[in-house]
């Protein structure tokens, strides 16, 4: 029944739609070693997100999490490095192979540069994407509004909660590198961007939710 109900909402409220979907096409030069080697990079990643959780249950051993943590690293800077090195070599061997045709080279600069090519949107802004969302909110309120009062049944009166346990600076940077490697074309900071630093942003990022936590305010800049 829940399900259903549940099925039944979103197909009014959100009805299914046919939608064109335009793959983005590859760099010229991103060929099937970087395909194997970009596979190999996420197998290593999940399967250092399982050893953390492992770690973190206490069903797992730490070693065997930071084993799976180095492995992905030296990975992941391997296939850097390989993306590095094609793309320096397919770009010299193209601009030297048109160096004989000004037209051609220039050409060759531009596609380089990105020139000419258009935005991912030219339509979507921050305040659009929020608005979107606000609009969703307001309908579902909206459609909902004479819908019975939902019930609540009363706590147990030997539970209680005092305080929240601190979040520790390893758990913030194991739910960054569990993030999964898509972004809004809104957002600023791609999720990729965010792993790369997460050992830098995790003590500040840290502070900011035990203290939000700890005086019970939830900043308006955090929605």
């Amino acid at each position: 029944m829940y399900d259903s109900v549940l099925k039944s909402i979103l197909d009014r409220l959100i009805p299914q739609r046919t939608i064109v979907r335009r793959p983005r096409p590859s760099d010229p030069w991103f060929d099937s070693d970087c395909r194997q080697a970009k596979r190999v990079t996420r197998r290593l990643e999940r399967a250092y997100c399982a050893a953390s959780r492992r770690a973190t249950s206490g069903t797992g051993s730490t070693s065997s999490a930071d084993a799976a943590k180095a492995a992905w690293y030296d990975q992941r800077r391997q296939y850097r490095q390989l993306l590095n090195a094609k793309r320096s070599t397919f770009w010299c061997s193209t601009i030297e192979a048109d160096r004989g045709s000004p037209r051609k080279l220039w050409q060759t600069v531009n596609q380089l540069l990105g020139r000419g090519k258009l935005s991912a949107s030219t339509t979507i802004s921050v305040d659009g994407f929020s608005q979107f969302f606000r609009d969703k909110v307001n309908l579902v309120r909206e459609k909902t509004a004479g819908a019975p009062e939902p019930l609540f049944s009363s706590a147990r009166h030997e539970g209680s909660l005092s305080e929240f346990s601190a979040v520790l600076v390893s758990d913030v940077v194991a739910a960054i590198l569990r993030l999964p490697d898509k972004s809004s074309i809104a957002d600023a900071l791609p999720v990729s961007l965010i792993k790369q630093i997460a050992g830098e942003l995790g003590p500040f990022l840290t502070e900011l939710f035990n203290c939000s936590m700890r005086s019970g305010h939830f900043p308006t800049t955090f929605k």
